[in-house]
């Protein structure tokens, strides 16, 4: 999600954060709601509905996130905003019945929250859906608690839609991935998501349901979108360092200038660089920060005045799942690849990195490609 988030608690060890956007909708809904009935008892009604409607989907979130728990997975944090809840994982399970019972359990914790009310309105003897007008019908204990039922009710169902980003659509891929590789299993619920998307778009333009149309739209790209990182995800796990290393890379000295770096640049399109002292040994790097650094300043001439000393170091064999994560998590712009005696034999930076993941985001056909493993 994009933008500010804002720490409200943390429960279970879990920071529960509330989207900037989230204010907006609450203060639109009450603005609504005075100007429509100019009833401050109303406007107070209306922030508990809100209120107990988030307080579910926290409840929903934390199913997830306690589920995931108890697999060793930890939660970053639960995001709130208008358009629902999100348990940020730091992993999602491949293991089928793991991901089965994580994604499942936020939509029973509302189907929980529903029967608990369902036996106390029957054991009260109160209708469970009172007739009523408008909204303003609502506006006391009998109706907070039939809203509350079939909110929770309608996050149930709406939930299981066997279409990312909802938990229907993990539910699919994990029973499918019982049978199918999961590369392939994501596809097939991408496909599957993707038709109901297109349905429910039809189906939004036919009775003029806006919110279905966006709601449709997003179902679309998002299923596209997780198709993808589960395909990137089985790529880096899949390929080797060695595969798309640079093998005939530039060597720089400490002696190098700078202006020879921009044309080494500008001719073979390196972007960073190992550097060897006289011995013909690695003693650090030049990313292609510092250089862009000198072309703007023009402060220093040779890499011995501005190059970062020490380099990281990675087999061959090593997956670039691996690579990638250090990459990301300690910043490290280019890597030396030894062989097993020791021998640097290739480079790989990030530029090289991203060029290489670019080349995974063509577009997949429908049928050629549905049951294959590998594109």
């Amino acid at each position: 999600m994009l933008g500010k988030s804002y720490k409200l608690a943390t429960f279970a060890g879990i920071p529960v954060k509330l989207h900037w956007s989230f204010g907006l909708l609450v203060i639109t809904l009450l603005f609504l709601e005075y100007r429509d009935h100019q009833s401050i008892y109303g406007v107070g009604f209306m922030a508990l509905y809100i209120i107990i409607l988030f307080l579910c989907v926290v409840l929903h979130e934390y199913g997830h996130a306690l589920t995931a728990k108890r697999y060793g997975i930890k939660t970053r944090d639960i995001i709130l905003s208008p358009i629902g809840g999100l348990a940020r994982l730091e992993d999602i399970p491949e293991a089928p019945i793991k991901e089965f019972n994580i994604a499942i359990a936020g939509p029973l914790v509302n189907l929980a929250i529903a029967a608990g009310i369902a036996i106390l309105i029957y054991l009260r003897g109160l209708p469970f859906i009172p007739d009523f007008v408008s909204i303003v019908d609502l506006y006391n204990p009998t109706g907070l608690l039939s809203l509350v039922l079939v909110v929770n009710l309608a996050l149930f169902v709406f939930n299981l839609i066997p279409a990312f980003p909802m938990d229907g659509g993990r539910i699919l891929r994990a029973l499918l991935s019982i049978k199918l590789d999961r590369v392939v299993a994501t596809r097939v619920a991408m496909y599957i998501g993707r038709i109901l998307a297109v349905g429910m778009f039809v189906f939004a333009i036919y009775s003029w349901g806006m919110v279905l149309a966006v709601i449709s739209v997003f179902v679309w790209y998002t299923s596209g979108a997780e198709y993808q990182n589960i395909l990137l995800k089985h790529k880096l796990n899949n390929t080797s360092v060695s595969d798309i290393m640079l093998k005939d890379f530039s060597k720089v000295t400490l002696d190098t200038t700078f202006h020879n770096l921009i044309n080494t640049f500008k001719t073979t399109g390196e972007n960073n660089y190992l550097v060897y002292n006289d011995e013909d040994k690695v003693i650090g790097t030049v990313p292609y920060a510092y250089i862009a650094d000198v072309v703007q300043r023009r402060h220093v001439e040779t890499v011995s005045q501005q190059y970062k000393s020490g380099v990281q170091y990675v087999s061959g064999q090593t997956p670039l799942l691996q690579l990638f994560d250090q990459m990301q998590n300690e910043g490290v712009a280019i890597v030396a690849v030894r062989s097993n005696d020791g021998e640097v034999v290739g480079v790989l930076d990030r530029h090289r990195f991203s060029d290489w993941m670019k080349q995974l985001q063509n577009p997949t056909s429908f049928i050629t490609r549905l049951f294959s493993k590998r594109k």
